[in-house]
């Protein structure tokens, strides 16, 4: 599968609201992600366990993915969605977000949010 094809069908998954399922699927076990806030939650059963906290509170699911960007030489995809969710410890919120992603071995090994 090209990285083309593999960040579009994780921001399928996303469409689907199959967070954790795109974690398993797509993250390397050792993945980094950075939150826009500069939170940093290394490693895949760790960012697994905080989407599925996420995934499971949701109570409407909208997203929207305005933009998508792949340069398959240099391994890196840029996603820029608006979330707009209900969450049933958090709340209702709407926000635009970019999605910073470098891929290695069909795998992101680090993702930093960035929200707009």
């Amino acid at each position: 599968m090209s990285l083309n094809e593999s960040v579009r069908a994780l921001n399928e998954l996303i469409l689907q609201k199959q967070l954790v399922h795109g974690i398993d699927r797509f993250y390397a076990d050792d993945v980094v992600m950075i939150e826009g806030g500069g939170e940093t939650m290394a490693g895949k059963d760790a960012n697994r366990e905080r989407e599925r906290a996420f995934e499971g509170g949701l109570t409407r699911w909208e997203p929207k993915l305005v933009a998508s960007a792949v340069d398959e030489t240099s391994g890196t995809a840029l996603n820029e969605w608006i979330l707009d969710y209900s969450h049933e410890q958090w709340g209702s919120a709407q926000m635009r977000q970019v999605a910073v992603q470098k891929w290695r071995d069909g795998r992101i090994v680090h993702e930093s949010f960035y929200k707009l």
